[in-house]
């Protein structure tokens, strides 16, 4: 439609659910019982692992780089991708979770050093504003949508090279007030979308 004017246009974002939030206790024994690392020593990976463009052969290659372990939230392993886990990180130095529920899911996103999401393509991206809502930084692309909806809340890569993610990795782990920071925007650029105001 390319007589309607950009003025006439109201973009309506999708809402987050709002469970999803800071945990004062951070109680790691819940977190034991999911998973085998310690809080804020485990990156998060959330969504397809198939798709191209959704990079998660580079995220694993930054975390073998980084010398971090990952924890995927989604579907069964392929053997491909099991044979690459195993190769690039070690068995020890991954964990799939399937069918958690919004709760668990919070507690991860509370615990995780970040959550890595190197997508080149999205219409949204609802992960990113589920893990700002609970105060867990972000790390992602500037492609489609994502540099949008992460507004000033996330460590923003405008090249995803393993070697790119890496050092933004790295620099979450030695960089405290630069963790602090990214909760905090992160937590107050999640504010603006909602159900309520997306019905």
């Amino acid at each position: 439609y390319p007589e309607i004017k950009e003025n006439q246009l109201k973009v309506i974002y999708n809402g987050v659910n709002e469970i999803y939030e800071p945990i004062t206790n951070k109680d790691e024994i819940k977190l034991k019982k999911l998973i085998q690392f310690s809080s804020g020593e485990f990156v998060l990976y959330i969504g397809d692992r198939k798709a191209t463009y959704k990079n998660f052969n580079l995220a694993v290659s930054a975390c073998k780089i980084s010398k971090l372990p990952i924890v995927m939230v989604g579907g069964a392993l392929s053997k491909a991708e099991n044979k690459l886990l195993n190769e690039a990180l070690g068995e020890n130095n991954f964990k799939l979770l399937k069918g958690i529920s919004n709760n668990q899911l919070n507690l991860i996103y509370n615990h995780a050093l970040c959550l890595l999401y190197p997508s080149i393509y999205e219409g949204f991206g609802i992960p990113v504003i589920e893990a700002q809502r609970a105060g867990c930084p972000v790390i992602t692309s500037t492609f489609s949508s994502l540099s949008e909806i992460s507004g000033k809340g996330a460590f923003l890569l405008s090249e995803l090279t393993d070697l790119h993610i890496s050092d933004a990795l790295n620099e979450l782990k030695r960089n405290s007030t630069l963790t602090v920071n990214l909760k905090k925007e992160g937590f107050l650029n999640s504010q603006r979308f909602s159900w309520n105001q997306c019905y």
